[in-house]
């Protein structure tokens, strides 16, 4: 089993230069786990720790990429469209291909970011995370008062002992 390092925190306190030091060090990349920082654009509020003329280099015909950040490969910004739904299953079958790709080459992966559940997510998986959302469902709660909201076993289609 290949080690891996991860860097957790909240935006905006040092994370990814830390990890590129890191990476350095350590013959590592870097894998973005950030919720804001997979859209592309959203560059500024999200802190996305880009120098100037920063380029993004396509991997393998995939639609994947990175940045090149100080010789260090920075992945997992910029993997959707801000008008798109992206969710945690996107991120995790995005991030799959990256992943096999760095510890095929023997490099220190480094998980650095502040979504704990896209952390959770590439390090302990989850079942459910691919499930669809219920559209009508969700469409019922919507008209619903927070009151109603509050008690949702009244929603539920079927009974739940002790609750």
């Amino acid at each position: 089993m290949q080690k891996v390092l991860v860097i957790a925190g909240p935006t905006a306190t040092g994370k990814t230069t830390l990890a590129i030091k890191l990476a350095k060090k350590f013959s590592g990349e870097i894998l973005s786990a950030d919720s804001r920082q997979v859209y592309r654009g959203l560059d500024i509020g999200t802190g996305k720790d880009l120098p100037k003329n920063s380029k993004f280099l396509g991997f393998r015909n995939s639609g994947l990429g990175f940045y090149l950040i100080s010789g260090i490969r920075l992945w997992g910004y910029d993997l959707a469209n801000f008008k798109e739904n992206f969710s945690v299953s996107n991120y995790l079958k995005a991030t799959q291909k990256i992943i096999k790709d760095i510890k095929s080459r023997k490099k220190l992966l480094i998980i650095c970011g502040g979504t704990g559940l896209y952390i959770k997510a590439l390090l302990e998986g989850g079942e459910t995370f691919s499930i669809p959302p219920d559209l009508p469902f969700r469409k019922k709660l919507s008209k619903s008062s927070p009151r109603e909201l509050y008690n949702v076993t009244d929603f539920l289609q079927v009974s739940v002992p002790g609750v």
